[in-house]
């Protein structure tokens, strides 16, 4: 019965994160309030929660004492980040671009799972502790950054567990309906979050191209439109008498 509930903790992890996840949606805007704000909008925003799930996938497919030492360096991380994450966002604030893209955090995070998936088995036992360094720390920095209170301790605590429960569900899931082909799904996986990652960092950055300003048209008119205006004052010849001429009548051209 205990081996039972082992194999299927990680669906029901995964269904009760879920029927949270709707609960808070359904909560018309002016209910939810800024835990339930924050949770939708920062914590569940793809360039953060997706390299953690990730990550747990590849804590499933590492042997049982990889996946210990890697939670204990993981939680290591987390609490490095929370230390150093003033110091941290005040080195990164003067590369261009970083500021307006949370300090450059996601790629940052999508980079480091990316490498721990598509490792091979024998480069993974390196990469892996960097790696859980690395999810641990930035993390915490995302946390710490998008905090819309004041250093309240809710939002930590309920970010820490939001952390805890993606990386535990998917962990628990890979590893109890683990198959073959779950190492070459993996490295795929993995090549996607490098080129995201890749990619998004790339382009954050690229610093904003600001257009000149147009000049001021010129309301003169130019000197070809004012050559082909007509004249006010000239008029044709009067063509029905042929002795008329433009300078008037002239009594001694008469015959």
């Amino acid at each position: 019965m205990p081996i039972r509930l082992v194999r299927w903790a990680g669906p029901v992890l995964l269904t009760l994160g879920a029927i949270a996840i709707i609960a808070i949606l359904l909560l018309p805007r002016e209910s939810r309030g800024t835990l339930g704000w924050w949770i939708l909008s920062n914590i569940f925003a793809y360039q953060r929660i997706l390299p953690v799930a990730c990550f747990g996938a590849t804590l499933a497919l590492v042997s049982l004492s990889q996946c210990i030492a890697a939670v204990v360096f993981l939680v290591s991380g987390m609490a490095l980040g929370f230390i150093f994450a003033d110091p941290f966002l005040s080195a990164v604030a003067s590369i261009p671009g970083a500021a307006a893209n949370h300090f450059l955090t996601g790629p940052i995070l999508c980079i480091a799972v990316g490498l721990s998936l598509i490792a091979s088995e024998r480069i993974r036992s390196w990469v892996l502790p960097v790696a859980a360094i690395c999810v641990g720390a930035f993390f915490a920095v995302t946390i710490r950054l998008t905090d819309p209170s004041y250093r309240d301790p809710t939002i930590m605590i309920t970010g820490i567990g939001v952390g805890a429960w993606a990386l535990t569900a998917i962990s628990l899931t890979v590893r109890t309906f683990r198959q073959t082909w779950f190492e070459t799904a993996g490295r795929i996986v993995g090549s996607w979050l490098l080129a995201i990652g890749l990619l998004y960092g790339g382009v954050s950055l690229i610093p904003p191209q600001i257009a000149a300003p147009l000049d001021e048209l010129e309301t003169t008119p130019s000197p070809t439109n004012q050559s082909m205006e007509p004249s006010s004052d000239m008029s044709p010849p009067d063509q029905s008498n042929p002795q008329a001429s433009p300078e008037g009548f002239n009594p001694s051209r008469q015959p």
